[in-house]
């Protein structure tokens, strides 16, 4: 592997730090930093993969990196954010994702390894090391491996970034301009010309039309001979006239599926009807589809409008007409954004629509979203948890204050059931659990005042024993801090009854034996650490590793195995 960096640049004191990485022949090796700090690492392969499975609450996947004309891995769409940033930026050459595991050891002797999120080198050969992480979501022990990777970094002479999101304009932009960074739409010509028509302000539509007549003017494909069939082929559409009829069509649409609410068609009726009854656990999932076709809709719609805002008199609109409109787009927006939170998928859809509140604070003149910081880029329960109930219901599902008793208790119901429905795999004992507990929390009575308070007590009790993940059990001593092994303690009693038979030997790790099970889940979670290749999940010869490392811990039970092998495969810390 070629060496790169800046030229006669010497490591500073890095003793006891180690990169584990993927050399040039496929082989994983793992070296002291201060000897392998000038590799290239912008060029080495994942130290692990990107895995995709049931449940799973982000969005891995492939970015064209149109600087290096490869594909690069993300973790999730924040981090496929910062490729866009980075693709986007003019001084990275090169960037690979999961370059390396750097290892080493707290003052207390405790191992520590950590994988950054991307290395970039830049085009003046200095590397750069990236962690990716919305602040909102560091915690203590992110902030310590975060500050000790910068540290190390500064000790051989890369920077470290800790990236966040990016503004919402910047990322709109990003993924806008993106979209056309592949060789395939490379036309130089074309570009000059664009580039030409666009130095001067003016309406999009009004120069995109004029471009298009230039370029087929510029063509072959032009045939103005009508003895041969021509029908003088250069079509240009009065862009106002086909504005207005795009609009019209997103208003009739957005009301087509909204016929079937109930009057007086307030935002109640609404949200029943685009999310059923909360008492019904499955009402968000049979009424899903009608609900993301009504948010494409209102997104459709003001879209639409947003295109002619500014020329609603041109495109034939009376100023009664043009002030229907703008009520029709700000009514549905505020339909749409109140779906989200009462359905809790506010911030799941999140990352395809930067550009709405832009478009309505421009265009329809909405009131401006309050700036609540870190506070706006979190879930309902998670802003229970920082705020306390009353604060997250003002800020967050009722803050224009239209919602009843009734439809503030069903938002929190649906929010709390889409957390347990989304993370039930990681730990499905800790959240049967849970699921029970809103069960009864959904039969609690909500009549009056009193009774409507003692339901917000327990919900706000039952979000924050979420947010801990702790069930009712004590944990033993010897799980403490150990968050991956006490789930496996807490499963292993439905695990082992997967079998056909209890195997031979595993009795004492039944429930009233529990430190048999103590000892079975330490070990389970040792094996996990030290034997479990890197980036195993999703790679099929790897997971075989991993199952073969846990068949002799079960006595060789395949049911048992394959049981334990589905939890652990949604523990994100393996």
């Amino acid at each position: 592997m070629a060496s790169a960096g800046s030229a006669g640049w010497q490591p500073g004191a890095v003793a006891g730090v180690e990169a584990e990485f993927v050399g040039a022949d496929g082989v994983m090796r793992r070296e002291p930093l201060s000897g392998c700090w000038n590799l290239a690492f912008e060029r080495v392969a994942p130290v692990r993969g990107f895995a995709s499975f049931r449940g799973q609450r982000n969005r891995p996947g492939l970015w064209w990196f149109a600087t290096t004309g490869e594909h690069v891995g993300h973790e999730s769409w924040l981090e496929r954010d910062r490729l866009m940033a980075l693709d986007a930026d003019l001084e990275v050459v090169g960037v690979a994702a999961q370059p390396m595991w750097l290892h080493w050891a707290t003052e207390s002797g405790r191992p520590v390894r950590h994988a950054p999120d991307y290395f970039a080198r830049r085009a003046d050969g200095t590397g750069v090391v990236i962690d990716v992480r919305a602040d909102q979501r560091i915690g203590d022990r992110d902030a310590e491996v975060f500050a000790a990777t910068a540290r190390v970094c500064a000790q051989v002479g890369w920077d470290y970034q800790r990236a966040g999101e990016l503004g919402p304009v910047q990322a709109a932009n990003l993924r806008w301009l993106s979209g056309y960074r592949h060789p395939r739409f490379a036309q130089p010509g074309l570009a000059a010309r664009l580039a030409e028509v666009f130095a001067q302000p003016g309406p999009l539509l009004a120069k995109a039309a004029v471009e298009q007549a230039i370029a087929v003017y510029n063509s072959d494909e032009l045939d103005t001979d009508p003895g041969n069939g021509g029908d003088n082929n250069v079509h240009l559409k009065d862009w106002l006239a086909e504005g207005r009829r795009k609009l019209d069509e997103a208003r009739e649409a957005v009301r087509y599926l909204c016929e079937p609410v109930f009057p007086p068609r307030e935002v109640e009726q609404f949200l029943h009807y685009f999310c059923g009854d909360a008492a019904d656990p499955n009402a968000l999932t049979e009424t899903e589809a009608i609900r993301v076709a009504f948010y494409k809709a209102v997104a459709v719609f003001a879209r639409a409008f947003a295109a002619v805002a500014q020329d609603l008199t041109e495109a034939g609109y009376s100023d009664a007409e043009a002030a229907a409109l703008k009520a029709d787009v700000d009514f549905y927006s505020e339909i749409r954004s109140a779906i989200k939170k009462h359905s809790g998928e506010e911030l799941d859809i999140k990352p395809y629509e930067a550009d709405m509140r832009h478009l309505l604070n421009t265009y329809v003149q909405a009131d401006p979203a309050a700036d609540l910081g870190k506070l706006g880029e979190m879930s309902l329960t998670e802003l229970i948890v920082e705020t306390g109930i009353h604060d997250a219901i003002a800020r967050k599902l009722n803050e224009r204050g239209k919602l009843s008793r009734n439809a503030i208790a069903e938002g929190i119901i649906n929010n709390v059931r889409k957390t347990i429905v989304r993370d039930q795999l990681t730990d499905p004992r800790f959240y049967e659990q849970m699921s029970k507990l809103l069960t009864d929390l959904i039969k609690q009575s909500r009549a009056d005042a009193a009774a409507y308070e003692e339901f917000l007590r327990k919900a706000e009790a039952l979000v924050k024993r979420l947010a801990a993940k702790q069930p009712d059990e004590d944990v033993p001593a010897a799980l403490h801090g150990k968050r991956e092994a006490t789930v496996i303690y807490n499963n292993l009693p439905r695990i082992l009854a997967a079998g056909p038979g209890m195997p031979a030997g595993v009795e004492e790790a039944l429930p009233e034996h529990k430190d048999g099970r103590v000892r079975l889940a330490l070990e389970i979670d040792q094996v996990m650490r030290e034997r479990a290749p890197a980036g195993w999940k999703g790679d099929q010869a790897r997971e075989a590793q991993v199952l073969n490392g846990l068949y002799p811990l079960l006595h060789r039970d395949r049911e048992a195995t394959l049981a334990l092998f589905e939890l652990i495969k949604n523990q994100p810390e393996y």
